[in-house]
């Protein structure tokens, strides 16, 4: 991603072209995943547990050759990984509404 409107598709769980891919999983990790990383360049809190998360979220993304760019996870048994894509999404969406790393 280079620029902010490409940022905002992704946010929107959009591809680069505007499409919409709200039913895919791994757009869903994307946009967490672009927030947390947002947030830690801000100075948001830092803790153990946002880098593990964020660090996984980058590499399972990088594993299915996500770019932002057309369809990744399609129906739940047709990808073993969309578990652990929720699992990732929902632990990032943690840590960007402030609730990952507690004191």
């Amino acid at each position: 991603m280079e620029t902010c409107p490409q940022g905002v598709s992704l946010l929107q769980a959009r591809d680069m072209q505007g499409n919409d891919h709200t039913n895919d999983p791994a757009y869903a990790l994307a946009a967490q995943l672009l927030a947390a990383q947002l947030n830690l360049a801000t100075g948001s809190e830092y803790c153990p547990g946002s880098d593990q998360v964020v660090s996984a979220a980058q590499l399972l993304l990088l594993s299915l050759g996500f770019n932002g760019s057309g369809g990744y996870l399609g129906p739940p048994a047709a990808n073993p990984e969309i578990n652990t894509t929720r699992i990732l999404t929902e632990q990032l969406g943690e840590y960007n509404s402030g609730a990952l790393c507690i004191p």
